[in-house]
């Protein structure tokens, strides 16, 4: 090829390069170094400053592109410059400004929110470095870290039933871009171990809570009490109750001697929360008293019938039977300061302990004699004297775990019954003597009534007050006399049953009938009669008389026997 043909292609060559680089196409179009409005998914419109509608944009200009609903912005701002391979050729420096983000929610927890997302087209982590915060209350909760590789992440350390504000961002070239924003509850867990603010005692049965974490709707409580004595094998009782939800005490009467054992814990629809439990041991009461307090009273001694008390307030170790000669201090005074004393006949007024009994000794009821002069090794049951009064006290004691709580009980006073011991014969012996078998109380003397007669005619009538101290009178006892007398003893509370003799002397003509021979040839209305004069006489005691029996009274005769008198 000759030079000039060289020549002249070249020139050709210059001459179109000079036409792209002035932004011209051959066919008088574009030119290549144009970038053409960009259309990529998701953009929904471009906008340049100068020229809003353009359809070629040249090297170096930027526009602004807005994405459609459903799609995020990777970059709002993108520049047409040179294409790296080729650089006689443009193309905007972001081919996908816009990609389509999606977040589900994968998984909910009480405590943690676990989220997984996609970009389309292919995987987010090709356009952003991740993050996701989560807030609540004005706070940042949980975890927040930048997730390079993973297309999800876990917030963890979250609170149950509780709104979030979970935000997820991209970071790109220095710039973060909020990709997602929402609002999602942790789901409810089972609530908190309640917090007890009162305990029940003996004096105040109420039981007090609250619950300080719900972690969810609470729909109720349940309370379970189970109660044991560790003395009594057999006793064991439990109980359950089902609570509404806002509920936050309950009444439960505690026992002495009793341990306890509470569990509380409340529910939510995802079931019981974490129990709260109180144990508690109450302390021993005063024992029961024993029901029966009646008392016999025999010629030198005194009996009763003591029954076993139930072991419901602690367990029973003794009884102990107390004796008070001439005493009159406080039952309760008794009870918390006296020590066991052993009997001491010079001592007045007397507080003894007659006897101890091992509760294991007492079984069902059991008779027991007071004044039997028996010892039980430590104490002694001394004879009742027939010139005092007496008050005896049971003291129950139950001891348990070094504490010791007893309850005293009262029989009486009780007091030896009056009984005649020596009678009038004839003039050489016209003594009436007697004794008391039973003190209800300090004898503070005797009421002696008396009525004679003779042939169908009162011949003499006497009633006098004696004093405690004198135990005897004499009977004038004429020949040919029949006498009735009645004595009875004298206390604070009034006077108290009378005995009764009845006898006849023999006539001036030496004769030995007995009275019982006088007493049946008188006729019976003359009898009524002596009597109704006697009841007169002594009608002011009657009726002062308290609790006076309808049960006879056998009285000694002279001769060794005994006749049925009915007492006054």
């Amino acid at each position: 090829m000759s030079p000039s043909c060289l020549c002249c292609l070249l020139l050709l060559a210059l001459a179109v390069l000079g036409e792209e680089e002035d932004g011209q196409s051959r066919d008088g179009s574009h030119s290549v170094a144009q970038c053409a409005k960009p259309t990529a998914p998701g953009i929904e419109s471009v906008s340049n400053q100068r020229e809003p509608n353009r359809d070629y944009y040249n090297r170096g200009e930027e526009v602004t592109v807005t994405c459609a609903p459903g799609y995020q912005s990777v970059s709002q701002i993108i520049r047409c410059k040179k294409t790296e391979k080729n650089g006689t050729r443009s193309n905007w420096d972001v081919s996908l400004p816009c990609i389509a983000f999606q977040v589900n929610v994968r998984r909910v927890t009480p405590t943690s929110i676990s989220l997984q997302w996609e970009c389309q087209p292919g995987p987010c982590r090709s356009y952003w470095y991740m993050s996701v915060s989560c807030e609540a209350g004005g706070q940042i909760r949980g975890s927040s870290q930048i997730h390079t590789v993973t297309e999800g992440a876990t917030v963890r350390g979250l609170e149950p039933h509780t709104e979030y504000i979970i935000t997820i961002s991209g970071l790109r070239r220095g710039k973060w871009t909020e990709l997602e924003r929402r609002t999602i509850r942790t789901e409810e867990s089972a609530p908190g171990k309640p917090d007890f603010t009162q305990y029940p005692s003996i004096n105040n049965n109420t039981l007090k809570w609250r619950l300080s974490e719900t972690h969810g709707v609470l729909t109720g409580y349940q309370l379970n009490i189970s109660a044991h004595r560790e003395y009594d094998i057999t006793f064991s009782e439990t109980e359950s109750h089902w609570l509404g939800p806002n509920v936050t005490e309950f009444n439960m009467e505690l026992r002495n001697g009793t341990n306890y054992t509470v569990t509380l814990r409340g529910f939510t629809v995802s079931g019981p929360g974490e129990p709260a439990v109180w144990a508690h041991e109450t302390s021993i009461g005063e024992p029961p008293e024993p029901i029966n307090k009646w008392i016999g009273v025999a010629n030198q001694a005194a009996f009763f019938l003591l029954h076993s008390v139930p072991s419901q307030h602690g367990p029973i170790s003794s009884y102990e039977i107390i004796i008070a000669q001439g005493w009159n201090g406080s039952l309760r005074q008794l009870c918390t300061s006296y020590t066991s004393t052993l009997y001491n006949s010079s001592q007045v007024p007397t507080l003894y302990t007659a006897m101890l009994l091992p509760a294991e000794n007492v079984t069902g009821s059991m008779n027991v004699t007071l004044g039997d002069g028996r010892h039980d090794g430590t104490f002694y049951n001394a004879p009742l004297r027939s010139d005092q009064n007496y008050t005896l006290y049971v003291r129950v004691t139950s001891t348990w775990k070094k504490v010791t709580k007893s309850s005293c009980t009262r029989f009486g006073p009780f007091r030896r019954k009056l009984k005649f011991t020596q009678f009038p014969i004839n003039n050489n012996n016209n003594i009436l003597r007697w004794r008391l078998s039973e003190i209800h109380g300090v004898v503070i003397g005797y009421q002696l009534n008396m009525v004679a007669w003779k042939e169908h005619t009162v011949i003499e009538e006497e009633s006098q007050r004696l004093p405690p101290n004198v135990m005897e009178h004499r009977i004038p006892m004429e020949p040919g006399s029949s006498y009735m007398v009645t004595v009875r003893a004298l206390t604070a509370a009034g006077p108290g049953e009378a005995s009764l003799w009845l006898s006849g002397t023999p006539k001036a003509t030496g004769a030995s009938d007995s009275y019982v021979r006088v007493s049946l040839v008188l006729k019976p209305l003359f009898l009524t009669v002596l009597i109704l004069i006697l009841l007169c006489v002594t009608v002011k005691e009657k009726w002062e008389q308290r609790g006076a029996g309808d049960e006879n009274q056998w009285i000694e005769t002279e001769r060794g026997g005994s006749e049925e008198m009915a007492p006054l």
